[in-house]
């Protein structure tokens, strides 16, 4: 039933939000309630690495089109990515994100690692999965976007290029929620007054991270 994967997902990406260390906190959730839902554990690593998938293949869409569409003035380590960079940089993530739903053109249906085997979703079927992260993500960003003190609609493909970058850093880091570190990095990439820009994200963490916790933590 479709409630099964909705708590399972929910919960999941809520508790790895702000606990970090996706696989173990998240992957935790997920096994506990798709385990009394009668999955086997094949199964639910399956679900897990699908998800994990699909969460990246998001990003990368997302990413990639808007530093191709969209280049920005970008600075990390206080140097200017060129235009040319970002293009070809997210002519990559276009390449990735969209390499899932090529593998059955390919004849690969199915990936193994040691003795686990999972089979992998059509072109259809991983074309929407990435389709919903992708709008998924884009809806998360702009309730960050609209907390901005001075949110203009032509700064949304920077901002989401900034947030995309905080993720990834902070699942990297795998700092608990990212504390610090998500916010650093969205004060580093979308221009503004700082003092004014941390706020934006303060307030996001109790609207997305906060709020949504105690919620999951009530359903399980």
């Amino acid at each position: 039933p479709w409630r099964t994967p909705a708590l399972a997902s929910f919960a999941s990406y809520t508790l790895s939000h702000n606990l970090g260390l996706a696989l173990i906190t998240g992957g935790s959730a997920r096994f506990r309630i798709y385990k009394a839902a009668g999955l086997s554990a094949g199964e639910i690593g399956s679900i897990i690495a699908l998800a994990s998938l699909t969460f990246w293949t998001g990003i990368g869409l997302l990413g990639g089109l808007g530093l191709v569409l969209h280049p920005e003035h970008i600075v990390l380590l206080g140097a200017a990515v060129p235009v040319p960079v970002q293009r070809v940089a997210g002519t990559g993530l276009v390449g990735f994100a969209m390499a899932p739903l090529l593998l059955r053109r390919f004849g690969v249906a199915s990936a193994k690692i040691g003795g686990w085997k999972t089979p992998l979703p059509d072109a259809m079927q991983s074309a929407w999965m990435t389709l919903v992260a992708a709008l998924d993500l884009a809806a998360a960003c702009a309730a960050l976007f609209v907390l901005l003190p001075d949110p203009q609609p032509a700064l949304f493909p920077l901002v989401f290029l900034g947030y995309a970058l905080a993720l990834i850093v902070s699942q990297v880091t795998h700092v608990p929620g990212g504390v610090g570190v998500f916010e650093a990095v969205i004060i580093a990439t979308v221009p503004g007054d700082k003092a004014q820009l941390l706020a934006a994200p303060l307030a996001y963490r109790v609207v997305y991270y906060l709020v949504p916790l105690g919620f999951a933590a009530l359903l399980l």
